[in-house]
């Protein structure tokens, strides 16, 4: 058989809006955003047509397990429901062996008459492979793509494209995007389209708050902002100040100092003590002493990663927040 190779992921989601299906996918590559939406579609369409039972899903791992285990399991359940199954298979590149992967695809071969898209009336069962990579040099990947697997690689979203992806993201997020923000998204370091999910998830969820208070335009105010709310107790608009500077290491490492010594002021007003902070006796009656310590050391941790730490400098804010507001 010549194999169906590679088949873009454009292409499988037009065969799916056309309800046609494959009886094998393999999706792999960095953008696991992408292969979950793709999976995601093709239940979706699956179940359009039949109704979902115990019997005709299977969402399974090959994480620590042998290709063999995976795959005779899946092959055994199908038989219980006696008609058509989707089995997916996540993890797969994490099997400990590949021994059984080879015998199955000779099996899949002779059963299968083209590995193209057919109507879901026309199969019994898909089996759909998830991984993050694919070792083009190993014996089982060359087989692989000599067989009517069709491959797909969930590629890398280009500079040029990234800008199309953060609107409509922010639109199923239902987030309205200022200027800055959208730049310090577009900006972002290492970039992929689960980050940037993750960070629209987060702005997402401060709600008419975040409107309310990125009202203003000027981005040198956004550290006092982030002050501000972090310590009203605000840690979800608190957030939502971080993308306009904690990127930049030359505005994120000095504001350390300045968060630091607001805690001790704060604490300073706990004891009656006369502070050079004009919000103090407001800020001391939200946070107890317990509350500042844990800050302060979520603070001197955050100083240490600044300094040693190759993780995005956002993360490390968005850590910062999390152990200072459990």
């Amino acid at each position: 058989m010549s194999g169906v190779s590679r088949v873009e992921l454009r292409v499988i989601q037009k065969e799916l809006e056309s309800q046609r299906f494959r009886p094998v996918y393999y999706f792999f590559g960095s953008e696991r955003l992408k292969i979950r939406e793709m999976v995601k579609r093709l239940e979706s369409r699956v179940f359009s047509e039949i109704e979902r039972n115990e019997f005709n899903f299977e969402s399974v791992s090959a994480t620590s397990k042998t290709a063999s285990e995976v795959l005779d399991s899946t092959e055994t359940l199908g038989l219980f429901g006696g008609g058509f199954k989707l089995t997916i298979i996540q993890n797969w590149d994490e099997a400990k062996s590949p021994e059984g992967f080879d015998a199955w695809l000779e099996r899949f071969e002779q059963k299968a008459e083209g590995g193209g898209p057919k109507k879901l009336s026309e199969l019994d069962s898909i089996i759909v492979f998830v991984g993050s990579k694919l070792d083009s040099r190993k014996k089982t990947t060359k087989k692989l793509f000599d067989s009517e697997i069709s491959v797909s690689e969930a590629e890398p979203v280009m500079e040029a494209d990234r800008g199309r992806w953060i609107e409509s993201l922010a639109r199923s997020e239902k987030v309205s995007l200022t200027d800055s923000e959208y730049e310090a998204l577009h900006g972002l370091d290492p970039w992929s389209l689960e980050i940037l999910s993750q960070e629209l998830k987060k702005m997402a969820l401060a709600g008419d708050q975040r409107n309310d208070l990125l009202a203003a335009e000027s981005a040198d105010a956004k550290p006092e902002w982030f002050l501000e709310a972090f310590f009203a107790k605000k840690p979800l608009i608190a957030r939502t100040h971080l993308l306009s500077w904690s990127l930049n290491p030359e505005d994120a490492i000095p504001f350390v100092g300045l968060m630091a010594w607001t805690i001790r002021q704060v604490k300073l007003s706990h004891r009656g003590a006369p502070t050079k902070l004009r919000r103090c006796a407001e800020y001391a009656r939200l946070w107890s002493l317990s509350d500042l310590d844990r800050a302060e050391h979520a603070l001197f941790r955050l100083d240490a990663k600044m300094k040693s730490s190759s993780q995005l400098a956002l993360g490390k804010w968005i850590d910062f927040l999390d152990e200072s507001f459990v």
